[in-house]
């Protein structure tokens, strides 16, 4: 859903923007991706996940890849929600572009859910903020479950690598 223009689409043969969003799916063929074109900077669109039952999980956790390139990129935010969608919490939140090159691979990151553990956990992704054409945010291989103790780390670059400092 979205508040007004485009909203997230699922599509398996990369965008229909050239130089933005991905070229394809993390595995698989398919992948869901917000079209930016044309949406104003006010607008937010939403891509819901069904209600997790997360009583019997001892650390909740939101894993998924992400494909942030365009230099008109806005926000990819996470939200939760554990009073039927009455109110929602943010939970995670990254913008401007992430990958340098169009054909670059998808990002793994993480949310932590642990306090959302409900018997109706519900959760959403939300795109928003762009500011021009090069604007096709994509999500794909969304897992929720059980995480580890110490998540790995996400979003990660390393640059300006020599033989001694990174």
């Amino acid at each position: 859903t979205s508040t007004s223009g485009g909203g997230w689409t699922w599509d398996g043969n990369g965008t229909t923007s050239a130089g933005t969003g991905p070229l394809g799916a993390v595995s698989g063929s398919y992948y869901v991706y917000l079209e930016g074109t044309g949406l104003s900077t006010a607008v937010k669109s939403y891509i819901n996940l069904p209600p997790f039952d997360l009583t019997s999980v001892s650390n909740p956790q939101l894993r998924f890849y992400y494909h942030m390139y365009g230099s008109s990129m806005g926000t990819l935010s996470v939200e939760v929600s554990t009073d039927n969608q009455m109110t929602w919490s943010t939970v995670y939140s990254i913008s401007g572009q992430q990958q340098a090159v169009q054909s670059d691979d998808y990002i793994l990151d993480s949310a932590n859910l642990v306090g959302f553990g409900t018997s109706e956990t519900w959760i959403r992704f939300v795109g928003g903020g762009h500011t021009g054409f090069a604007t096709d945010m994509a999500i794909d291989d969304i897992y929720v479950g059980d995480g580890p103790l110490c998540p790995g780390s996400g979003g990660v670059a390393i640059s300006n690598v020599t033989r001694n400092t990174a």
